[in-house]
């Protein structure tokens, strides 16, 4: 009996499957009946998609390097900037009003750590889920994550600036699953304050 055609869904076999397919076509096809034509067709066909796959994946790593070089940058900027800061809000010759002019005078609300909760916003992008969260005065968030319905949370990450990339493939290939997250401050390497809130998205791969 003769089995089902097969082509496999997920697209690190996929594309192993088209390359080999691309090359045993040309002397398979004659065999089977197929033209020039249409032997031609199949691998074109498999190239494009071969192709787009690729260009795909490269666009995913690219934007991960970006955005980890950007937080990278932003957290030594960020570093430079406030002890630059510091140093001039120390001189004889700092004023209220240059601060203002500025735009260097924060409020005067204190950060107490022991009340200190930070927010959580995700958002779902082709092979990964975005988080963005607040930091405070903390030196970053501890953030956690499981299933809708696990019982217990799973340390993910620890991350300094906003935003963290879970890049974790899907649990079951091919199945879209509803991840909750939640994260707690850190200070000093102990975590500090309350737990976020909770926030969930249904993450297709």
């Amino acid at each position: 009996m003769p089995k089902n055609y097969y082509i496999p869904d997920r697209e690190p076999e996929l594309l192993l499957w088209l390359q080999n397919f691309n090359t045993k076509i040309a002397t398979q096809g004659p065999v089977l009946g197929l033209t020039a034509a249409q032997v031609t067709n199949l691998q074109n066909l498999c190239s494009d998609l071969s192709d787009s796959i690729t260009k795909a994946e490269e666009s995913k790593r690219d934007a991960q390097e970006v955005t980890n070089a950007k937080n990278t940058l932003k957290a030594s900027t960020l570093s430079d900037m406030r002890l630059s800061i510091k140093n001039m809000k120390s001189t004889v010759a700092y004023t209220e009003a240059i601060g203002e002019d500025l735009g260097i005078v924060g409020s005067e609300q204190p950060f107490d750590p022991a009340t200190f909760k930070t927010t959580l916003k995700a958002r779902t992008f082709p092979g990964y889920v975005n988080i963005e969260f607040l930091k405070g005065k903390s030196d970053g968030v501890n953030i956690y994550t499981r299933l809708k319905g696990a019982a217990n949370w799973a340390f993910l990450a620890r991350d300094t600036a906003s935003p963290y990339n879970d890049t974790r493939p899907l649990t079951t290939p091919n199945t879209p699953e509803t991840r909750e997250y939640m994260a707690i401050g850190v200070l000093d390497d102990e975590q500090i304050g309350q737990q976020s809130d909770v926030v969930e998205v249904t993450f297709g791969g």
